[in-house]
């Protein structure tokens, strides 16, 4: 599991155990008293989001490791409702119980405890190894499409073991060519130079790989854009091959049909039209069919995985196409990729 996927399912498991509310209501410092009406409530609050993390594999997973399953069992949970409700009120009369009887108790203590050490992991995530405060909205969640508006290429290698040098290199130098490609684009068409240099801001592993990557906001949504688009007519042509397909996926790739109307009003001539069309259509091809996409994409939630389906296609293109893959040659060939040369 990525580091970004623990912190957001530890931020969704945090909000659905209501740990901060817990945490506030019993820790020491916040008063000698609590309101046995809104910790029971909290209580039965508390359970029922801890019973629905179980429609997900991968919250399961990170309780697990923090023992949930003793935590909210039938018995101590049990405990936990009756101790809170019955235990004495003070003064008379009144709802407050005095937290030093509640933190007497050791299944109290241990329910306090746990919450705490989930707030303190996600703390350890979120301030030590993802300290890219611009991919978090105001309440401090992850909001890929937000993230991305702000010039944040999010991209995501998937493989079903682990991801060789080579390929990645390959990968890498095919996003290369298309951040390049994009970047002569917004000037030869919209006359708009970009002097950002593009950076890595997080390298996130797990059994995937993530890139975010620092570009121009218009930039980061076009290659998202075009991605999508190539991504969708695969999908879509399940016998896609790049050779008999060009013209297919050329008229999927909206970006083209504007270079096309750019030529014709003169605005960009023929040669110039034919290099960024054919790198577009070239090195988004490279990326999907090494199973390289954006995080948006594997995010989705569908009937089939998208994870599943990247990693199939490549599986394919690899068995139709693999002699002409460059990135499965023996390094020792000499061979390289064919390369599309940019009018500078």
């Amino acid at each position: 599991m990525q580091k970004l996927e623990l912190r957001n399912n530890l931020s969704e498991i945090l909000k659905r155990l209501k740990s901060t509310q817990i945490i506030e209501l019993l820790k020491p410092s916040s008063g000698n008293v609590v309101d046995k009406t809104r910790l029971v409530k909290l209580l039965i609050d508390s359970k029922a989001g801890y019973d629905q993390q179980f429609s997900d594999k991968e919250r399961e997973r990170i309780l697990q490791q923090f023992d949930a399953a003793n935590v909210y069992s039938t018995g101590n949970f049990s405990i936990l409702i009756s101790f809170s409700s019955a235990i004495g009120t003070n003064p008379v009369g009144s709802t407050n119980i005095p937290k030093g009887n509640l933190l007497a108790n050791d299944v109290v203590t241990d329910f306090y405890s746990f919450h705490k050490t989930l707030q303190s992991t996600f703390n350890l995530i979120d301030n030590l190894l993802l300290n890219q405060k611009e991919l978090f909205d105001e309440n401090n969640d992850f909001n890929i499409d937000e993230a991305q508006g702000k010039g944040n290429l999010i991209l995501e290698i998937v493989d079903n073991g682990n991801i060789g040098l080579k390929k990645l290199n390959y990968i890498l130098q095919a996003l290369e060519k298309l951040i390049e490609i994009i970047y002569l684009l917004y000037d030869k068409v919209e006359k708009e130079q970009f002097v950002m240099q593009p950076s890595v801001i997080l390298v996130d592993s797990g059994s995937d790989i993530s890139f975010i990557f620092k570009l121009p906001e218009k930039a980061a949504n076009l290659i998202a854009q075009v991605i999508r688009e190539a991504w969708d007519f695969v999908v879509n042509n399940k016998n896609y091959k790049l050779e008999r397909n060009l013209r297919t996926l050329e008229k999927s790739l909206t970006v083209i049909g504007k270079l096309k109307e750019a030529n014709d009003r003169g605005d960009i001539d023929r040669e110039t039209t034919q290099v960024l069309k054919q790198g577009l259509i070239e090195n988004v091809e490279k990326l999907i069919s090494n199973n390289t996409v954006t995080k948006q994409i594997i995010m989705e939630e569908n009937e089939f995985s998208n994870r599943q389906i990247l990693i199939e296609s490549g599986n394919r293109y690899l068995l139709e196409n693999g002699a002409n893959n460059p990135s499965e040659k023996n390094t020792n060939s000499g061979e390289t990729p064919t390369e599309t040369k940019l009018l500078h």
